[in-house]
């Protein structure tokens, strides 16, 4: 084999991984903007879900008389 075949063969699998490796993370980006973003469980998996439960906490109100009762309905699972 000649040093031309060689650096031609490199060259093929480098680009034949590159590319198979950019598709799988475009494929991957495109699945997690339409689908996957949108479970609570996947964000969890992934860490993202604590940032959110944080910033969806109501603020605290410093007076106590005008806090509603406690609500004794069940919470529902919407996953």
């Amino acid at each position: 084999m000649s040093f031309a075949s060689i650096l031609a063969l490199f060259a093929t699998v480098i680009t034949s991984v590159a590319f198979v490796a950019l598709t799988i993370i475009m494929g991957w980006y495109l699945i997690w903007k339409a689908f996957l973003s949108k479970f609570r469980l996947v964000r969890e998996l992934l860490g993202q879900g604590e940032a959110e439960v944080v910033n969806n906490r109501p603020p605290v109100n410093d007076n106590a008389e005008e806090q509603p009762a406690p609500s004794t309905h069940k919470k529902v699972r919407t996953d």
